[in-house]
């Protein structure tokens, strides 16, 4: 079946745009996206990105201004819901520019880091990538917040996002494999599960001790090997029994944000996976990402209410209207110091020589 065409999904003909094939192009979607875009455009553009495809799901504030005004910026017009368009709209700017080329996939409130950032280039990773026969780029998603509670953050527009949001979760996270978890999805093989937001929306208890030891013994980050075919049963009865008696449901932590793009091929929803089978890179990177700014509260509500986001936002409004989130931060908290931070707790990996 072949993917809608860009005049079928935005209503008019592309426009001709030369893109540089030497480096990764991003496309991203966004409404009302003012608060963030100029860190994120500046970020990426800092590690090497020339031109960004944004799509502008009807923003109302400053966001097309800050678009229109950036000259690596492509700015669409989106058309539909977010809801049972988004994929179309990526879809269809990545057939008409990107065929067989490296495309980064990203929201406005993420921010890639990797192993040798900020020193190492983007165009050096891909490169690496390329060397090694890999084709696609593997990340943890690390949910990033401040010391105090979200009213008292004043986040301004221009600003490093870490600077104000310097802390993440170091522990909660388990590696669970796409066979155990029932995925039809083929890339990636494993997703990372849990974090701050399992923590604040839908754990039920801390896991006990007989449990922890399960966890460590197949779902730990560390484990680099895949489950055998004694151990792959087990797993498999252990993670029922996990994931319903420890939390309401088990938000996906990882994502497949770079990788060469194929005219066949289709995201989940997302970003956490790709529907095609591709060799995935030894080494992962993270999206730092920046949710919990002081806005969080009304667009989580807003978001739920509206149904541009997806079913978690629900547990967000169901939480928000009748409990105040206050502070983030807790004892398994720690500060971002650079990428070895999220090296030492395996939520990044360096390649092995």
């Amino acid at each position: 079946m072949l993917a809608p065409s860009y005049f079928d999904v935005f209503g008019c003909d592309s426009p001709d745009i030369k893109i540089d094939a030497t480096r990764p192009v991003v496309i991203c979607v966004v409404r009302n996206e003012a608060l963030r875009l100029p860190y994120f455009l500046q970020h990426h553009r800092a590690i090497g990105v020339r031109q960004f495809f944004i799509i502008d799901d009807g923003s109302q504030d400053a966001t097309p201004d800050i678009l229109n005004s950036a000259p690596d910026v492509i700015r669409i017009s989106a058309r539909g819901s977010f809801r049972d368009h988004k994929r179309h709209w990526v879809s269809a700017v990545a057939n008409t520019y990107l065929n067989n080329r490296w495309a980064l996939f990203l929201d406005a409130d993420e921010l890639l880091v990797y192993p040798g950032w900020p020193d190492r280039s983007l165009i050096d990773l891909v490169t690496t990538l390329e060397n090694h026969g890999e084709e696609a780029f593997f990340v943890s998603l690390v949910d990033m917040y401040g010391y105090g509670d979200l009213d008292s953050l004043n986040y301004l527009a221009g600003a490093p996002f870490l600077s104000y949001c310097p802390l993440f979760d170091s522990e909660g996270y388990i590696l669970v494999p796409r066979d155990i978890n029932r995925r039809e999805d083929l890339t990636p093989p494993e997703y990372i599960i849990g974090g701050t937001r399992q923590r604040l929306f839908f754990e039920k208890r801390a896991p006990n001790y007989f449990e922890r030891t399960l966890i460590r013994k197949f779902f730990s980050l560390e484990r680099r090997h895949n489950l055998g075919h004694l151990q792959a049963p087990l797993a498999w009865v252990t993670w029922r029994a996990v994931k319903s008696r420890l939390a309401k449901a088990r938000p996906a932590m990882s994502k497949v944000p770079l990788f060469r793009w194929q005219l066949s091929d289709e995201i989940c929803k997302g970003y956490h996976s790709v529907r095609r089978a591709m060799t995935l890179s030894k080494e992962w990177g993270s999206l730092l990402h920046f949710k919990y700014l002081q806005d969080f509260e009304s667009r989580a509500i807003n978001g739920a209410v509206e149904g541009q986001l997806g079913f978690h936002y629900r547990h967000y409004q169901d939480r928000l209207m009748t409990e105040k989130l206050e502070k983030i931060a807790h004892p398994r908290s720690r500060r971002f110091e650079g990428v070895q931070s999220l090296i030492d707790v395996g939520l990044m990996r360096e390649r092995s020589h």
